[in-house]
């Protein structure tokens, strides 16, 4: 999503450009698009969206082939997230939380983007983790992960002092990430 919005930025991608969804992109697990209809057109900034508001495995596909994986762990690395690949999809607390306060901080992108940004991972589909944890007039920018076994959240939490926290778990079950994250975030 960060490298979307730098390579606007640089004038390399328009955000109303279209793309029309094919059978082939659709990724099954979180998300809206894989059950919309092949043919359909969506602009570069939905499909941000989605990957923000809904976790959406398909849009994260067709960012990745528009953006390309190469480009994407380059702007990793850049952001000194040395845990973190995307090639082996691995990456740590400490990483997660390292991206989160240099976004915060600014500088990666202009004001305008960060703020859409941060719209896009405020208000998901994804709320009964660590945002329902923090009482309901606090807003927490935040993005989950969610694979066999590994319930993840994290991002910042936006108050007159804000901070970030990140929760990842490995060999967990649902139940306790449903149960522990609000807990801790609270």
């Amino acid at each position: 999503m960060l490298l979307f919005y730098q390579e606007v930025e640089k004038g390399n991608l328009n955000p109303e450009a279209k793309y029309t969804l094919k059978e082939a992109d659709k990724v099954l697990g979180a998300g809206i698009l894989q059950g919309k209809a092949s043919g359909a057109s969506y602009t570069y900034r939905q499909l941000i969206e989605y990957m923000g508001q809904y976790s959406d495995n398909t849009a994260l596909k067709v960012m990745r082939q528009v953006l390309g994986d190469e480009k994407i762990q380059e702007t990793i690395n850049q952001l000194g997230m040395t845990k973190t690949s995307l090639k082996d999809f691995t990456t740590t607390p400490k990483d997660i939380g390292l991206f989160f306060q240099k976004l915060y901080r600014g500088k990666l992108i202009n004001n305008e983007h960060q703020e859409e940004l941060l719209k896009f991972l405020t208000k998901t589909a994804f709320e009964d983790w660590l945002p329902k944890g923090i009482p309901g007039n606090i807003k927490i920018a935040h993005k989950i992960g969610k694979d066999l076994g590994t319930f993840s959240d994290g991002g910042i939490v936006l108050m007159d002092k804000p901070y970030i926290i990140v929760v990842m778990s490995k060999n967990a079950r649902e139940l306790e990430a449903n149960e522990v994250l609000p807990k801790i975030s609270g």
